[in-house]
């Protein structure tokens, strides 16, 4: 998933680990709601998975408004790397990377196809 179906592909991959071999993160919005699966993933038990988070060299904007209700606190980088920081801290198999690119859709098609041959080989 990309972007907030990034951050939906990671807590469906730990709430139903066995459904899913692996998860593909590109630019997930883990500053979602304060941060909260980041919290989630520092306090609780999963089951082990394989991550495979990408992000943006240029994703470093913070408090950026989304609209009245959904306000960004930190930048897609800086969150990306808390998130995969909270995985390996629990043990979780994680490939991370940042490309050159921004938060756009240009970006994660030059990114997908090295994406999925990383996600692949973790999980073969």
């Amino acid at each position: 998933g990309l972007s907030l179906t990034g951050l939906a592909a990671a807590h469906a991959a730990l709430v139903r680990p066995g459904a899913f071999s692996g998860v593909l993160c590109q630019s997930a919005s883990f500053w979602w709601s304060d941060s909260r699966l980041i919290d989630d993933v520092q306090n609780g038990d999963h089951r082990q998975q394989q991550f495979r988070i990408t992000c943006g060299l240029q994703e470093t904007e913070e408090y950026f408004e989304h609209g009245p209700d959904l306000i960004q606190r930190s930048s897609q980088r800086a969150a990306n790397r808390a998130m995969r920081d909270a995985l390996l801290e629990k043990g979780h198999s994680v490939s991370y990377e940042e490309f050159e690119g921004g938060h756009d859709i240009t970006s994660w098609k030059s990114d997908l196809p090295s994406s999925l041959m990383a996600l692949l080989k973790m999980t073969s």
